[in-house]
C-alpha cells in the first residue's frame, strides 16, 4: 500500500504571487523563517510536504515527488510559482521545472550538492558518504545519543538517492531548463563548496549566481538581508 500524502502546505502565509519553498529534508524548516516573515508581506509563501520519506519506497521516487508537488499546486490553486530549493530538494524544483515549465516562473537554488550526485548524473554515488561517520557535515539529527549515525533515516536518505540516481533519464539535460535560475551560495559553505554553483550556472541556459561572503551552507538564516536582496532583485528582473 502505498500512502497518499496531505496536500494542505505546512505554511501557507501571505498574499500575492506565490512563492513555494522546498527545504532540503535533511536540514531545519527554521532556517527560512527569516525569508519566509520577509516575504510573506509581498507573496504568498507555501511549504509542501514533499513525500521523501514515504512507505513502501517507491522505485521511481523522484517521479513521485514531482508529482506530488504537480497535485500539490493544482490542490492549493497556484497556476503559476517561483520555487526556491535548497539541497537535495533543489534538484526536484529543477526536475519540475523541466517537467512542468509553465508553471514555473523562476527558480532560486541554494546548497544543491555537486552534480556527480543528482538525478542529471549518468552514474551517481549517491549521497551515502555524507551520511558516514567520516563526514564532518553530518546533520546532527542524523546521529543517535552516543554519537552514532541514526540507521533508520541513514537508510531512509541512502534509498532516496538511489531513487532520484537511477531517474537520471527523466531529465536529459540541465541545458533544456527554460526558466530563469538564481544561484546563491555562501563563499565560506565546506558542505557544498561555492563553486558547485559555477557547474550549474555553465549548464542552465538562463542563470546568474551571485556569492555571500562570511557565509556558510544557510545563507538564508546566516546572511538574511543579503540573501533576501539577492532574491528581491531577481524576482523584479
Amino acid at each position: 500500500m502505498k500512502i497518499e500524502l496531505p496536500h494542505e502546505p505546512i505554511i501557507d502565509i501571505g498574499k500575492g504571487d506565490a512563492l513555494i519553498v522546498l527545504p532540503d529534508p535533511l536540514g531545519n524548516l527554521a532556517t527560512w523563517t527569516p525569508f519566509m516573515d520577509a516575504f510573506s508581506e509581498t507573496h504568498r509563501v507555501l511549504v509542501p510536504r514533499l513525500p521523501f520519506y514515504i512507505y513502501p519506497l517507491s522505485p521511481v521516487r523522484a517521479e513521485d515527488i514531482t508529482a506530488y508537488l504537480e497535485k500539490f499546486l493544482n490542490a492549493n490553486g497556484v497556476s503559476r510559482a517561483v520555487i526556491i530549493g535548497t539541497g537535495i530538494a533543489s534538484f526536484i524544483a529543477l526536475m519540475y521545472a523541466w517537467l512542468s515549465p509553465k508553471r514555473v516562473k523562476r527558480l532560486v537554488l541554494t546548497g544543491s550538492p555537486e552534480l556527480d550526485k543528482s538525478p542529471f548524473a549518468n552514474a551517481a554515488p549517491g549521497f551515502r558518504d555524507e551520511f558516514s561517520d567520516d563526514f564532518p557535515g553530518v546533520y546532527p539529527w542524523l546521529k543517535t545519543n552516543d554519537g552514532t549515525i541514526n540507521q533508520f533515516y541513514y537508510k531512509t536518505c541512502e534509498e532516496t538517492s538511489d531513487d532520484l540516481k537511477h531517474s537520471g533519464t527523466v531529465i536529459p539535460s540541465l541545458t533544456q531548463i527554460a526558466a530563469p535560475v538564481l544561484l546563491i551560495s555562501g563563499l565560506q559553505d565546506k558542505v557544498t563548496p561555492p563553486e558547485v554553483s559555477l557547474e550549474f550556472h555553465d549548464l542552465l541556459p538562463c542563470s546568474k549566481a551571485v556569492f555571500i561572503d562570511d557565509c556558510g551552507h544557510h545563507p538564508m538564516l546566516e546572511q538574511p538581508y543579503v540573501f533576501q536582496e539577492h532574491v528581491r532583485n531577481f524576482l523584479t528582473q
